[in-house]
């Protein structure tokens, strides 16, 4: 059911000379609100999946494109006041790469797969501890990280084997990208049997020219995954740095140092749960990571 027209907004747009930003769903809304923002862009920005009763935001995006390919390609003007964006998904693999005026492809599987660098790993530090980001040095991150890298091999040969699934209709999955990389982690004997298609895998990403590499897992794993993943093992990580600190940190902290390891600036701090370290996770944006799609942003009018 339609509940809006996406020719009226952008006629809205135009007319009142702010663009429109279309994405996939309404959690997107204030993650890209904050990405305009490093952009200086004063957008107007709405959630496709509010506009048309279908699944898949991405699906969305596509319709609300498709209807207003007529006026985009007739007046070219118009592009400078509305960007659809959908997330790359498994779009490249599967070669259903949309044909639309006005679609915007991200770079990675999602807008999720942007917030897992070295430096988001710095900020959690600085949230969850008494560090200040001047006081984490790159063994500290290294040290965090350890506990998400050591995942990170589960996470491939579970995003390969959903990718196959996604790709291939006769293949029996063992998974699939609807469901939560947490039950593979839950599930040694899931986790096992995964782990023994190893060889199976490895030749199907042959065919893409597929590693483990983070960089890979970017475009191939499930943004979610991938957060759940990072988080996972960051708060980890977070949680062993108090005792890291006085026994094996090239300069323990004043406080270790004096013999006061309870007060240690990097001592978690208590009450964080997974679900509100992703949330914060979400609004610190990693300039470096999303450049790309400020340069788009910066296509648009201002």
């Amino acid at each position: 059911m339609l509940i809006y027209d996406p020719e009226e907004e952008l006629a809205d747009a135009f007319m009142h000379k702010t663009p429109l930003i279309v994405v996939e769903g309404v959690d997107d809304v204030p993650i890209y609100y904050r990405i305009a923002a490093k952009a200086n862009l004063n957008p107007e920005i709405v959630a496709a999946e509010i506009y048309f009763d279908i699944d898949e935001g991405c699906e969305a995006v596509i319709e609300f494109t498709k209807q207003l390919q007529h006026q985009l390609t007739s007046n070219a003007e118009l592009l400078n006041y509305f960007l659809a964006i959908i997330d790359c998904d498994t779009r490249y693999y599967r070669n259903t790469i949309p044909n639309l005026t006005g679609i915007f492809i991200l770079r990675y599987y999602s807008i999720e797969s942007h917030f897992v660098t070295r430096n988001h790993t710095k900020e959690l530090i600085r949230l969850l501890t008494n560090a200040p980001s001047a006081k984490i040095i790159n063994q500290d991150i290294d040290f965090v990280e350890t506990p998400f890298v050591n995942l990170l091999e589960l996470l491939y040969y579970s995003s390969l084997e959903a990718l196959k699934n996604s790709m291939i209709d006769t293949y029996t999955s063992l998974i699939g990208f609807s469901e939560s990389i947490i039950r593979v982690i839950n599930d040694s004997q899931l986790k096992d049997l995964i782990l023994l298609k190893k060889q199976e895998l490895d030749e199907f990403a042959e065919n893409y020219n597929l590693s483990l590499d983070r960089e890979v897992l970017k475009h191939i794993s499930k943004g979610k995954w991938l957060l759940d993943i990072y988080v996972k093992g960051i708060v980890k990580g977070i949680k062993s740095l108090q005792t890291y600190c006085g026994q094996h940190r090239l300069q323990s902290c004043d406080c270790c140092k004096s013999g006061k390891p309870n007060k240690c600036m990097f001592k978690m701090s208590k009450g964080f749960q997974e679900q509100a370290i992703k949330a914060i996770l979400l609004q610190h944006i990693d300039i470096e990571e999303i450049t790309y799609i400020i340069d788009e942003f910066n296509k648009l009018a201002q």
